[in-house]
């Protein structure tokens, strides 16, 4: 038979927003650390997490910078290791990918800074008529 399970749903905090999302727990002290975990902070949702990446009519474009950066001292006679950081970050991964482009921290030299930009499209401002 199996063992009992526990579900928590949290809503997004954001007034007015209903996403929410559902974790299953298979201890009640798991669960109970969920919870601890989401009073301390409370869920956001993607639309509310990071508002200025999330795009939408109104934030059509997105923009943002990856420097190359070592983030530990190289072995004598080895090139240090480097990783794609957001400027004024702390960490990152080696490899920065998306639609159409795959690009590895060490095949740069440091401080190459990868510059993403995302934009979207909205039909009727691709139609509308220049002022």
């Amino acid at each position: 038979m199996p063992r009992r399970q526990y579900k928590t749903t949290f809503t997004c905090a954001e007034p007015g927003c209903r996403e929410a999302e559902t974790y299953t727990h298979d201890t009640r002290r798991d669960e109970e650390s969920m919870r601890d975990l989401r009073r301390q902070i409370p869920f956001r949702c993607v639309r509310h997490k990071n508002p200025e990446r999330y795009m939408k009519p109104g934030n059509e474009t997105v923009r943002r910078v990856l420097v190359a950066t070592a983030r530990t001292e190289p072995l004598p006679g080895h090139k240090p290791h480097l990783s794609w950081v957001p400027e004024n970050g702390e960490s990152g991964s080696s490899i920065a990918s998306g639609p159409g482009f795959y690009a590895d921290a060490n095949e740069f030299p440091e401080g190459t800074r990868l510059v993403v930009t995302v934009q979207t499209e909205i039909p009727a401002a691709l139609h509308a008529a220049p002022a």
